[in-house]
């Protein structure tokens, strides 16, 4: 399959795109072409259709960049004009939108050896030098899209593993160690931008008696529902975390002492709402403690919250306290 795209048409969706949007089969892979040689691109682009890839071809690299920024590609083979700077060239690749690396495979009539190790020192996949023959072709964009998926494979494995780094595994929620780290960023940020910040912590009422009576699967569930419906009514910038057993933080950015004592209370009711399963005989219910501060210093904001969550459950629990 071949799309034709041209500077006047950067709008043109890319065709091996919208099929994988679509949930469509790819065959081995989508591969954009860029040059302004007809017969260039045509003689690279024949061998790929043949060999089961996706096509979709565009006149220049910037073109070709810019559909590589909007739709997922797996390899690009781009022809260098006279004058083109292959470090310039070579950089806006390596830093598509998408965030996943893009294996560039790079053309040019009467290269030397010495311009095609340049290239790849300069982070080519490889490199093609014209007339270009089939085999070529399929060779280097073959190896360009396995490296493309190493590459991937291998940064979702790192992404997977920064998650459960900061995420306790029981509720999903940040963990201390994040919540930690995202505190103090928050605190310098609201003394940066002269903006208050609030934090909520949020404890479990009679938890060991959850545990005790029901079962500890029962302690679990109650956890995760707390989780849940905290997590339904925050806001996206909000940090959510797990402070530990039956304790939960929350971080508000840009709220004062009245906005967070009106969402505190707002989670109180939503814990409060009637469960099902294991917890369908049980009055869950959370006491929180809140404190705000203009010029917040993180210890002094997390022991604020701790002495009004205290003085919550001293209250007769089920209360918010700042």
């Amino acid at each position: 399959m071949r799309a034709e795209v041209t500077p006047d048409e950067a709008s043109t969706i890319a065709v091996a795109s919208a099929r994988r949007d679509a949930g469509e089969a790819v065959g081995h892979g989508a591969v954009l072409v860029a040059s302004d040689d007809p017969d260039l691109r045509r003689r690279i682009c024949r061998p790929l259709v043949e060999h089961g890839f996706e096509v979709v071809e565009t006149v220049d690299a910037s073109t070709a960049d810019e559909l590589a920024r909007r739709f997922p590609v797996d390899a690009a083979i781009i022809e260098l004009s006279p004058g083109t700077d292959p470090t310039e060239l070579l950089g806006g690749w390596q830093d598509v939108d998408h965030g996943w690396y893009v294996p560039v495979v790079l053309v040019r009539s009467g290269a030397t050896p010495e311009d095609a190790g340049l290239a790849v020192h300069l982070g080519a996949h490889d490199f093609l030098v014209p007339p270009v023959d089939d085999v070529a072709v399929v060779a280097r964009v073959h190896s360009a899209v396995e490296a493309k998926r190493r590459h991937d494979a291998l940064r979702r494995r790192v992404i997977e593993l920064q998650e459960l780094v900061r995420t306790d595994p029981l509720t999903g929620l940040y963990n201390r160690r994040h919540v930690d780290a995202e505190l103090a960023a928050l605190a310098s940020a609201a003394r940066r931008q002269r903006t208050p910040l609030a934090v909520l912590l949020v404890d479990v009422d009679r938890f060991k008696r959850i545990n005790d009576q029901l079962s500890h699967e029962a302690g679990d569930s109650a956890l995760q529902t707390v989780a849940k419906r905290i997590r339904a009514i925050v806001r996206a910038e909000d940090v959510v975390g797990r402070w530990g057993g039956d304790e939960f933080v929350v971080l508000l950015p840009s709220t004062d002492r009245d906005a967070a004592l009106v969402l505190a209370d707002r989670i109180r009711h939503e814990v409060s709402r009637r469960g099902s399963g294991l917890l369908a005989a049980v009055a869950l219910t959370v006491s929180i403690g809140a404190a705000a501060g203009w010029d917040p210093e993180p210890s002094a904001l997390i022991g604020a919250a701790d002495t009004a969550l205290h003085r919550a459950k001293a209250a007769g629990r089920n209360r918010v306290r700042v």
